[in-house]
């Protein structure tokens, strides 16, 4: 599948900068600039793309910048004290990609570090800054980034995306120039691309590289890419994203995104509502994929955002504080049956100076992971578009972070309050979700009749109502006489109940 951002540039630059195993001469090296973005800890930049023996200037680069510290020739350890993660180094990069093969050997330079500095080496994350590009093979030594837990959890990931930068996989290409090759050349070439892959398979471990993300980049032609754009992908593939509004208060809703973006990572075949981490086509729909218009009994509004118990006491001014949230205090077969804890000052402090991943999040299967604040937001929510709107600060309470809209032909009925029909008309039928910086999804769904009247339906998590009107659902029964899809909401003010059919998508 295309991407809209991977279409800027030019089919030429595909095939110089991809995974492509060209036979003609490399072009120019990356470069390696000390410093990079200050916010985001980076000791050094990788900018240009990336070809055969960039591995042996990367790592002399950081030899230049480290020194020997153990041996007291250098006062690293005195500027990033790496205990705890209070200020993480990172390695910034900004390229097009390149040499799959040359990429892996930079990542072992930090997955699979030796030599002296071979500790320190392992505790460099990886970033990209606001506007730069990292594609392709790029991508890959994206992933290598880590810090040391000193913990049995060993080397954990520790790689930065801003919202405003741009990170893209697809599978090894192979390119070759004009001219006539032998059939022995060629299969040469394509030997050594797939042999990149299983080289990278055989590093997954080391580099906490998720299967699913491998298999989106594998199932990714060279000529596409696949850019990263849904908080819920970056939860699942365990990538921090900075430049994004912090909620201005922390409320339930936000601690069930947090369930919802972790549950992929932790049980990904459970399919609960996995959508969001398949191909984004469309404005991040696949997410309603299979629910009935208005079902609110089985909504994802009722199923998720209306149940769990919440405690929040954040600390703030100095003071520290606690919050912490259960999805199903009676755990249910269909339900999250998810923790979350998160505990210091609100909002976090200069998070991506250090540990990104603040909120604790677990299973009642006793799987656990650690998720950063962008997993406060829904996982179909698109970083870019929300950090375009509402920049880095404070996320007022009434603040759209995500909407969606959907439409379709459905028959509405009217009963009485003696449930006697009084009208059965076709009509048409408008549904608007929408998630607010308070951490409230609220739907609504305006119905259309033939007449031009409209009746409107709201669900917010405080009950149904029905024009303005708090509504229950009464048990009608002449009206599934009509139809198996059928729902209804008694007015109470009118009495009279509105029913209609809730067909599938």
């Amino acid at each position: 599948m295309s991407n809209s951002h991977f279409s800027r540039f030019a089919a030429g630059l595909l095939t110089a900068a991809g995974f492509a195993l060209a036979l003609a001469p490399p072009a120019s090296a990356a470069q390696f600039l000390d410093g990079g973005d200050a916010d985001l800890g980076c000791i050094l930049t990788v900018q240009g793309p990336i070809r055969s023996g960039d591995a042996d200037g990367f790592r002399a680069a950081l030899d230049r910048i480290i020194g020997n510290p153990y041996a007291g020739e250098s006062d690293f350890l005195e500027r990033w004290d790496q205990r705890g993660g209070l200020a993480v180094p990172r390695i910034c990069l900004d390229s097009p990609g390149g040499s799959l093969a040359e990429a892996l050997k930079m990542a072992d330079v930090l997955a699979d570090p030796d030599g002296d500095n071979g500790y320190l080496y392992g505790g460099i994350g990886t970033a990209v800054a606001r506007d730069a590009t990292c594609y392709s093979a790029c991508a890959v030594l994206f992933m290598a980034g880590g810090t040391q837990s000193e913990s049995s959890g060993g080397r954990l990931p520790n790689r930065v995306l801003h919202a405003q930068g741009l990170l893209g996989f697809h599978a090894p290409g192979l390119t070759i120039e004009d001219g006539n090759y032998s059939a022995e050349a060629v299969d040469r070439a394509f030997a050594i691309a797939v042999r990149s892959i299983g080289e990278l398979s055989d590093r997954q471990g080391q580099m906490r590289f998720p299967a699913t993300l491998m298999n989106r980049m594998v199932a990714t032609p060279p000529q596409d890419m696949y850019v990263l754009q849904t908080v819920g992908e970056a939860s699942q593939w365990m990538i921090d994203v900075t430049g994004l509004p912090y909620p201005a208060k922390v409320s339930r809703g936000h601690f069930v995104n947090a369930c919802l973006n972790a549950q992929p990572g932790l049980r990904p075949s459970t399919g609960y509502y996995q959508t969001y981490a398949s191909r984004h086509d469309g404005a991040g729909r696949d997410y309603f994929s299979g629910r009935r218009l208005g079902d609110y009994a089985g909504s994802v509004l009722a199923r998720h955002y209306l149940r769990g118990e919440a405690e929040i006491a954040l600390g703030s001014s100095g003071d520290f504080g606690d919050a912490r949230f259960v999805s199903d205090p009676e755990p249910a077969e269909d339900g999250l049956n998810c923790n979350v804890s998160f505990g210091g000052r609100w909002p976090m402090e200069a998070p991506m100076r250090g540990n990104t991943r603040r909120l604790s999040v677990s299973f009642l299967r006793g799987d656990a992971m650690a998720l950063d604040q962008a997993a406060l937001y829904p996982p179909w929510t698109r970083f870019a578009e929300l950090a375009a709107r509402h920049g880095s600060g404070a996320l007022p309470a009434d603040a759209t972070v995500w909407t969606d809209r959907r439409s379709l032909a459905t028959r509405c009925l009217v009963y009485n309050s003696a449930d006697q029909k009084t009208d059965d008309e076709p009509c048409d039928a408008v549904e608007t979700a929408v998630f607010t910086g308070d951490g409230k999804m609220r739907v609504t769904v305006e119905f259309t009749w033939p007449s031009g009247a409209n009746t409107l339906v709201e669900m917010d998590g405080t009950g149904p109502r029905v024009n303005g009107n708090s509504a229950t659902k009464p048990y009608i029964e002449s009206v599934y006489d009509i139809s198996d899809n059928m729902q209804c909401l008694r007015n109470s003010r009118s009495g009279n109940a509105f029913c209609y059919e809730m067909k599938a998508y």
